[in-house]
C-alpha cells in the first residue's frame, strides 16, 4: 500500500509496502478529520491495509505531524455501536486526537 500526497518524501517502509506522506514545510501539523466510517474501519478491521493505515496515523500523531480531533458526531455515531466496538473507537480516537475536540459551530467565539 502506498499512501501518497503530492511531493512526498518517504516516511517509512514496512513489510515491503512503501509509505509516503507530503506535508508543506511551512506547516508543522495537519488537522485531519476522520469520518466515523473510517474510524470504525481503523479500529475494527482485520485487513492488512486498514491495520497499516492505522499504524501510519498513529506514527504521524506521535511525530506531531497530524492531529485527528474528536467531534460531537463521533460520540453520537459511536453510541449506536455495541459497547466493545464503541470502546474500541473511543480508545483509537482519544489516541489520535490527543484529547482535542472540534468545537460546535454555535460555540465558536471570535474575539478581537
Amino acid at each position: 500500500m502506498v499512501l501518497t500526497l503530492r511531493g512526498c518524501q518517504p516516511l517509512a517502509k514496512r513489510g515491503g509496502m512503501a509509505v509516503t506522506l507530503t506535508l508543506p514545510t511551512r506547516i508543522k501539523m495537519k488537522l485531519i478529520y476522520l469520518d466515523q466510517f473510517i474510524v470504525s474501519d481503523l479500529a475494527d478491521s482485520k485487513s492488512l491495509e486498514w491495520q497499516e493505515l492505522r499504524n501510519i496515523f498513529e506514527e504521524l500523531v506521535e511525530l506531531e505531524l497530524i492531529i485527528c480531533p474528536l467531534s460531537f458526531e463521533h460520540y453520537l455515531e459511536s453510541s449506536s455501536r455495541n459497547n466493545q466496538e464503541a470502546l474500541s473507537n473511543d480508545k483509537l480516537m482519544n489516541k489520535l486526537s490527543g484529547g482535542k475536540i472540534l468545537a460546535l459551530r454555535d460555540f465558536i467565539w471570535v474575539t478581537a
